[in-house]
């Protein structure tokens, strides 16, 4: 296979895999996606490894690949390493819940987008979702039988794993 067959067949394959409809790849994000993305990561990051927790997880960071019902890109997805005893799939992860899905909503994002996610993490189970806004300051935490919790800027995060993070610590830039 020449490089020149190789880049078409994994463009086709990531094309089919980012098909949240109508078949075509998510808009790229910019730079303050990114950076919230990046910034959230490293907090939980530290989170776990201050605790003593960090080698019991996976943090799993841009556009993870997780398919439910069909495919969805993460922007940060946290798992017990022991969901894959075989160690991580290096396609689509199938048939695994994630414990947190945390969400940055760009201002690509649609509403209609946003539901979408939302109503298939709720179908599948997924025991933790945050949608973080960072352009209203406002972090929506999302988790099962519970109602949704609107977090500002003076408020602190309660993460399941036992930690709390400051909100304004979250949208810092």
């Amino acid at each position: 296979m020449t490089v020149e067959e190789h880049v078409e067949a994994r463009a086709s394959v990531e094309a089919f895999e980012a098909d949240y409809d109508n078949g075509m790849p998510p808009m790229p994000v910019g730079g303050v996606h990114g950076f919230l993305v990046s910034h959230i990561t490293e907090l939980l990051q530290s989170q776990l490894r201050a605790a003593n927790q960090y080698e019991l997880y996976y943090v799993l960071v841009g556009e993870v690949g997780i398919r439910f019902d069909k495919p969805y890109g993460a922007d940060i997805a946290i798992f017990q390493r022991r969901q894959f005893p075989g160690g991580l799939p290096t396609g689509f992860i199938k048939n695994t819940v994630p414990l947190l899905i945390v969400e940055t909503v760009s201002t690509y994002d649609t509403v209609l987008e946003v539901e979408k996610k939302f109503m298939a993490y709720t179908r599948a189970g997924i025991g933790e979702f945050w949608f973080v806004m960072d352009e209203l300051n406002v972090i929506d935490v999302y988790r099962p039988d519970s109602p949704v919790a609107k977090l500002g800027l003076g408020d602190s995060l309660p993460y399941s794993l036992g930690f709390r993070l400051p909100v304004k610590d979250i949208l810092a830039r």
